[in-house]
């Protein structure tokens, strides 16, 4: 009876392991984008057309969210390398989005929201890639917003570009 007992442990075990991993395998694929290595992060900022800094001391961030660090911008993807924090709370559900906006608090971001485009979610960490969609042109818009969807709060934003970045220029 007992090696029964164990085999039936073990086995369930097993059966465990492998389906948590399985769904951990799943959802690494489902748009959120996690640590990422170093020199890949920093082979995207390097090539980025759009290279900024989210601050620390940014005036809609606060004690509990903020970052602070190197972001880069390009057509395939947004790199951040630097530090980020976010309560326990917000963990998975921290979104990056961009819009035409200039974004200084969080009442800033809700009036901006309707317009702005999500690229996709992330979990904050000291460095992340994401993708930007094919369907999103980052000269379209602006401003790159790191939001949390749990707390309703800003993390924080920055400005890569200016709206006339890419007029032509009057003699």
């Amino acid at each position: 009876m007992r090696s029964v007992t164990q085999r039936v442990v073990l086995t369930h075990s097993l059966a465990l392991g492998l389906g948590l991993g399985a769904g951990l395998l799943l959802c690494a694929g489902q748009g959120v984008a996690g640590a990422a290595p170093g020199a890949q992060v920093e082979g995207a900022l390097t090539d980025a057309p759009y290279q900024v800094h989210f601050r620390r001391d940014h005036p809609g961030s606060s004690r509990l969210y903020w970052a602070d660090g190197r972001v880069g911008v390009s057509h395939g993807r947004i790199a951040f390398d630097g530090r980020m924090s976010v309560p326990a709370s917000a963990r998975r559900s921290s979104t990056v989005y961009l819009t035409s906006d200039r974004i200084a608090n969080r009442d800033d971001f809700l009036r901006s929201q309707p317009r702005a485009r999500r690229v996709g979610q992330i979990t904050p960490q000291s460095r992340f890639l994401l993708d930007v969609p094919h369907d999103i042109d980052v000269d379209e818009f602006t401003t790159v917003v790191l939001w949390s969807h749990t707390d309703q709060h800003l993390i924080s934003s920055t400005q890569y570009r200016t709206a006339w970045d890419d007029e032509p220029m009057e003699d």
